[in-house]
């Protein structure tokens, strides 16, 4: 595998990216049994904060590959933060049960919402940047 600026090779020897101190790494789940209703693989990931807290999951699902995965996987966590965002601006104190930001633990939300802008970037120039990774 040959990875292409954004990514890296992350602390855990999965392909990741570094966003305001933050790694976010992902990989196929060696987990047989995690695949959704429609058999689609499921994905795990990483998100180690700035601060050294390490967030884990294994519910990301898709047929993709690895960058088009971390595209997905960036999305939610935009989501969340923007979410989070939102909610603190309308001076809410309750995540409400639809919203984006309880897809992950309260820190990652925080750490999203302080790094929207930087997520979004990144999302975009891996969404339209064709062959970052070489499988």
């Amino acid at each position: 595998m040959t990875l292409h600026h954004p990514f890296i090779i992350a602390s855990n020897l999965n392909p990741g990216i570094e966003i305001s101190g933050a790694t976010i790494s992902i990989c196929p789940s060696d987990t047989p049994s995690h695949h959704d209703p429609h058999g689609k693989p499921c994905w795990a990931y990483e998100i180690e904060l700035p601060n050294g807290e390490r967030h884990e999951g294994h519910d990301l699902f898709g047929w993709g590959e690895t960058q088009e995965m971390m595209g997905n996987l960036l999305a939610f966590i935009g989501s969340c933060g923007e979410d989070r965002r939102y909610r603190e601006q309308d001076g809410e104190t309750e995540v409400d049960e639809d919203s984006s930001e309880g897809l992950f633990p309260p820190a990652v939300a925080e750490w999203a919402a302080q790094n929207s802008d930087e997520i979004s970037c990144i999302r975009c120039e891996i969404e339209e940047t064709k062959n970052l990774i070489e499988e």
